[in-house]
């Protein structure tokens, strides 16, 4: 009697298959995963930027002399050239190019009206070191501490103290086409809260159902709190449209209206010019499609 292989070879079959499959990973593996994604963002960024730091076209190239030659012009022509040459790094994308061309924006009249021999406003420091003198391989190889909420993240770059560069850099990432990429270099002590003061913020679950009102805190210092979360002055306007965005994705079709809760002798101006970012931030994503 002929008798069959079929079944020992579907058992060995099933055995190998059994033994092949692995379990999913737990939610510290993937967050471990996530980490060192974002330390090679950072970490290869800088490794490009060794590269290319000295290049004049890594020096605020976008101002040119002006017409009269005694002071210097904003150029937009050169500034889209400049973020071209740094979005090669692999690094950064577009929500950092759109951070650098608010940044412009905000300091192109003053730019303007800088004289020769003059200092131009926020330019004081190399624009990724953040500093005038730096040891480029420590930035290359320092550890990094991040907090992830789902494709944001808010990382630290943990540089010696006592070392050549002065210490921690901060840093905020987005996930754009599924990779991380910095969307902003934070430069300037106290413009950022140390990272594990910003899970308030950053850890804000998405979609989110939106309040009644849009509680913004504000202090003497110049503190924001948004959501419970500590938020750089500069960072108000990316900090609202990913609000927006999570409220949109919760369904509301109408975004709440702002309300301000005023600690100490806050100024009028500051407190005006925060509700303009907000309206004029409300209008660019009601004009979002």
């Amino acid at each position: 009697m002929k008798i069959s292989s079929f079944p020992l070879l579907m058992a060995i079959w099933l055995f190998a298959a059994c033994q092949s499959e692995k379990p999913a990973p737990s939610a510290a593996e993937l967050e471990k995963i996530q980490q060192a994604k974002i330390a090679d963002a950072i970490h290869g960024f800088y490794k490009w930027y060794a590269t290319v730091a000295e290049n004049p076209a890594m020096n605020n190239p976008f101002l040119v002399p002006n017409a009269k030659g005694d002071g210097f012009k904003f150029d937009a022509a050169m500034l889209e050239n400049y973020l071209k040459n740094v979005q090669a790094s692999g690094s950064v994308g577009q929500a950092w190019a759109d951070g650098e061309r608010a940044f412009c924006k905000l300091h192109e009249k003053s730019w303007n009206a800088t004289l020769d021999g003059d200092q131009p406003d926020g330019l004081g420091l190399d624009r990724f070191y953040c500093g005038q003198d730096f040891e480029p391989k420590e930035f290359t190889t320092a550890p990094v501490e991040a907090v992830v909420a789902g494709k944001m993240a808010k990382a630290t770059l943990k540089l010696a103290a006592n070392g050549p560069n002065g210490g921690d850099r901060n840093f905020d990432l987005v996930q754009e086409n599924g990779k991380w990429m910095i969307s902003k270099f934070h430069c300037g002590g106290g413009e950022t809260a140390p990272v594990e003061q910003q899970k308030g913020f950053v850890n804000m679950p998405g979609p989110v159902k939106a309040p009644k009102e849009f509680i913004v805190e504000l202090d003497e210092k110049g503190t924001i709190k948004i959501m419970g979360g500590v938020v750089a002055f500069d960072d108000f306007e990316k900090t609202l449209l990913h609000l927006f965005t999570a409220y949109r994705e919760s369904g509301a079709k109408k975004m709440p209206p702002i309300k301000f809760k005023l600690n100490g002798t806050v100024t009028m101006g500051t407190r005006h010019e925060l509700e303009t970012i907000y309206n004029d931030t409300k209008k660019k994503f009601d004009n979002r499609k």
